[in-house]
């Protein structure tokens, strides 16, 4: 396993879960401006893309992020190269969706935190009882 490709991984998941957060914050800060058009963040249909081309060679596993429930099957390698993009979203906040996509994207924050806690408290753990 590739600690590194895991926490590049875990490491651009939550950066798009951080622009999320800015995005619906910022949709729900202007419900009542005049003209303001909605943002989304789309990642994930890019992250789908890079998944489905990535190959697995039988021996390492590039990384495991996948998670049928966020819609997300399979392994990839290159994070890197995945950005996510800031599009309009409609003509007017709908501030309940807003406030539905704000939970959603505060589960998804705590899940992908509690495992990369678990990704580096296992490491931790052979590290400390290496050789005993």
């Amino acid at each position: 396993m590739d600690i590194l490709n895991i926490s590049q991984g875990f490491e651009k998941a939550l950066d798009v879960a951080t622009l999320r957060q800015q995005v619906i914050s910022n949709n729900i800060a202007n419900v009542n401006t005049p003209g303001f058009t909605p943002s989304k963040v789309n990642f994930e249909d890019e992250m789908r893309r890079c998944m489905a081309s990535a190959q697995d060679d039988g021996f390492q596993v590039v990384c495991d992020f996948s998670d049928p429930d966020l819609g997300v099957v399979g392994s990839a390698d290159g994070y890197s190269n995945i950005q996510p993009t800031v599009m309009p979203n409609g003509t007017q906040v709908d501030v309940n969706q807003e406030m539905v996509d704000l939970a959603k994207n505060s589960i998804i924050f705590d899940a992908l935190t509690s495992q990369v806690k678990g990704k580096y408290s296992n490491l931790k753990y052979v590290i400390d009882n290496y050789g005993r």
